[in-house]
């Protein structure tokens, strides 16, 4: 039996639409680098990164969640970054928590960070050409709770998201480490470009990070 579901764009999420939203992308997103190795594979630390992340994007970017039918149960949820933004680029999204979430690091996830954030831009860049990412929304942040995975909620998130390349006809892009999610987003009109390694510099592993865009132009 299909599930019902509704999409919201959160702009000013209650705490609990935060906690819920911060719980889902952390289980989703729990293989990854920025998990393992950037939160030290703490998942406590991993929420509180998540949900800083949400908070940023309903304040000055674009959060959309998954609502069960006829409930307050976030079942899935995305951020779309417009033209000109990144995620935690500036000091009104790290406001949201994200500094607090780089205090409380150990030394070792803190210099993954240090190591991390320089590079991630430029290597994008590489692949991509400068100024192309400048110029296209972004995709962070994307998770659904598995018992309601496969039952069109990310195709729905997604489109919540994608109607603004649409209207402002750019492409958007979106990144990934786990290899069976590049299916994923090609199913939903992506297309992979490459893949780009990250450079753990002797600090931490290397890991690559696949990068896709779908036009709209």
């Amino acid at each position: 039996m299909a599930i019902k579901f509704t999409i919201r764009r959160l702009q000013a999420p209650t705490e609990d639409e935060l906690h819920q939203i911060g719980l889902v992308l952390s289980e989703a997103m729990n293989k990854d680098s920025i998990c393992i190795d950037g939160s030290a594979n703490d998942m406590k630390l991993y929420y509180d990164l998540c949900r800083a992340c949400s908070s940023a994007a309903a304040a000055e970017a674009h959060l959309f969640a998954a609502f069960l039918e006829g409930t307050n149960e976030v079942i899935g949820s995305v951020t779309f970054y417009e033209p000109g933004k990144v995620l935690m680029g500036d000091e009104k999204q790290r406001a949201h928590g994200f500094d607090t979430y780089l205090e409380s690091l150990p030394p070792q996830a803190q210099r993954w960070w240090a190591t991390f954030l320089p590079q991630y831009g430029a290597v994008v860049d590489a692949k991509l050409g400068p100024g192309v990412k400048d110029a296209a929304w972004t995709v962070n942040s994307f998770g659904v709770q598995e018992r309601y995975r496969c039952q069109g909620v990310g195709r729905a998130l997604f489109e919540a998201g994608e109607k603004y390349a649409k209207a402002s006809k750019a492409m958007a892009i979106v990144e990934t480490e786990q290899r069976h999610n590049v299916p994923i987003y090609e199913h939903l009109g992506y297309s992979l470009i490459d893949w780009m390694k990250i450079d753990g510099q002797g600090q931490n592993p290397d890991f690559d990070l696949a990068v896709l865009r779908r036009d709209f132009a």
